[in-house]
């Protein structure tokens, strides 16, 4: 390779790294710009309106996250994991049909009944809700 053609190379490296490099910063740049402006709006928005929106993500996200965390709990595909915590709940008495049996049916399946996600979807939305609007009121 010629002097000539390394040099024109290594010319092209640079331009092509200053580039990339101003690509980021403006990436940058714009990223902060939506964050401040969320911001904005997030603080200049009424108690109703943020408890709208946290319940309703903790409705949608709350389903996504049963079967990982009954997974967590001890409630797998192979049964009910010994020294877990759904070992220690489970009794010779857990009735079927249960949460209990519920819980079991879900972690061995991997998949939970649609009633089942919407009960849970409803309940973590009414619960973020109501502590988002009791945080935001006693901020006041």
């Amino acid at each position: 390779m010629s002097e000539n053609m390394l040099s024109q190379f290594v010319d092209k490296g640079k331009s092509l790294t200053s580039s990339i490099f101003n690509q980021s910063k403006n990436v940058g740049n714009l990223t902060l710009t939506a964050a401040n402006t969320a911001k904005t709006k997030w603080n200049q928005s009424s108690t109703t309106t943020k408890a709208c929106i946290i319940g309703s993500t903790a409705a949608v996200t709350a389903p996504l996250a049963i079967l990982p965390v009954l997974g967590l709990a001890g409630f797998t595909s192979a049964g009910v994991a010994a020294g877990s915590i759904a070992a220690s709940m489970q009794t010779a008495a857990t009735a079927s049909g249960g949460i209990f049996a519920l819980c079991q049916s879900a972690g061995a399946v991997g998949a939970v009944a649609t009633s089942t996600s919407v009960g849970v979807g409803l309940a973590a939305s009414a619960t973020a809700g109501g502590v988002t609007a009791v945080v935001c009121e006693k901020r006041r």
